[in-house]
């Protein structure tokens, strides 16, 4: 599907709430796409050297101009910085930026429930 210079791959699923707020010059042939995930524009994801796509995982960020390139897994929240490069896995909850992109940090895993509000 091509739409506002957006291509999707017309065989890639898409979980819910994908959100692309500028879609000018990105083009995602993917695995999967997890539900949730966020790609800015100018973002390429697709196959490097083999016939293998990336897999996204649930509520990923992937910011402008970013590459994500083979069989490489992107772990649910991630977050990949402008113009990185992946060509390794990147972890759950981790931000990977670079060329090629390295993993920076990885978010604690200290989820809790919303406290109640006092009135």
């Amino acid at each position: 599907m091509l739409l506002f210079g957006l291509e999707i791959g017309p065989a890639v699923p898409i979980g819910p709430g994908l959100y692309i707020p500028h879609p000018y010059g990105s083009v995602v042939i993917a695995e999967a796409v997890g539900a949730n995930a966020t790609f800015i524009h100018a973002v390429t994801i697709g196959m490097r050297n083999e016939w293998e796509f990336p897999l996204i995982g649930d509520g990923v960020f992937v910011g402008a101009g970013a590459r994500v390139l083979g069989a490489v897994r992107l772990g649910n929240g991630c977050s990949v910085g402008a113009n990185a490069v992946v060509i390794h896995d990147v972890p759950a909850g981790a931000t990977a930026v670079g060329v090629p992109a390295t993993v920076r940090a990885v978010a604690p895993h200290t989820w809790a429930a919303p406290r109640e509000v006092q009135a």
